[in-house]
């Protein structure tokens, strides 16, 4: 868990989304209190403790979508004729 945080929170900050320690460290805490297993708790929890401006809550939605990209959550969701197509 602790390295894939850190890349995601590397890949962060490539994008300009300020990320401390301490802030790492809170996220860290935030997983392990509410666990690994539910996806939405896990991007909340790391919106929460690792964004500080609204003006990087885009660039953090779309860098969680693009690291923890899980291809049934977006089959499920999307209604495009591809994803009819691959169903």
């Amino acid at each position: 868990m602790l390295d894939r945080l850190h890349e995601f929170t590397a890949l962060l900050r490539k994008n300009g989304v300020r990320t401390s320690t301490a802030e790492v460290m809170d996220a860290v805490r935030a997983l392990s209190a509410c666990g690994l297993s539910e996806r939405d708790t896990v991007r909340s929890a790391l919106s929460t403790t690792l964004v500080k401006r609204q003006e990087d809550q885009a660039p953090f939605d779309e860098l969680f979508e693009l690291f923890f990209y899980q291809p049934r959550q977006i089959l499920r969701r999307s209604q495009a004729p591809q994803v009819d197509a691959l169903r």
